[in-house]
């Protein structure tokens, strides 16, 4: 629809169907005394009440300590270091990693628990593979590979 046509459709509908006017105070959302003078005691706030608390004894539950924990796990980072050669793009190094961690009673008798697992390859371009920079560790009678762990407990 143009403009035009737009214009002649909303002169005829408001044309056909009158508005009654409404006031600003109608409007409004705020209160149109909100800057004249109020009594404190007539407002009935809550922060002004008195408080109940020396009126009538309230029974206290003993609170037991079950101790803080924090637990963290990062499934995968992954990490891709690329070079800019002329107007293509090299990858250089590929690093992997995953996270996860666990401390508990850090107040008071701490402990904590954490695995680090590490790959990191480069790329050799005269083949166009990914060769490991830090060698994964082969897993025993098997022909796989097992990334690096760092593990730390205390």
């Amino acid at each position: 629809m143009s403009p035009v046509i737009l214009n002649t459709v909303i002169t005829i509908t408001s044309a056909l169907f009158p508005t009654k006017e409404t006031e600003e105070k109608d409007i409004s959302p705020i209160p149109p005394d909100i800057w004249d003078q109020k009594d404190i005691k007539k407002l009935n706030m809550w922060l002004l009440e008195e408080s109940d608390e020396n009126k009538t004894p309230v029974s206290v539950t003993e609170l037991v300590p079950t101790g803080e924990t924090l637990q963290m796990r990062v499934d995968a980072v992954v990490i891709t270091l690329e070079a800019g050669v002329g107007h293509r793009t090299v990858p250089m190094l590929l690093a992997k990693s995953s996270f996860s961690g666990e401390v508990r009673n850090w107040s008071t008798l701490i402990h904590i628990s954490s695995r680090l697992e590490l790959e990191v390859h480069y790329y050799n371009e005269m083949f166009g593979v990914w060769e490991p920079l830090l060698e994964p560790l082969e897993v025993e009678n098997t022909d796989e590979f097992r990334p690096w762990v760092l593990g730390m407990k205390v």
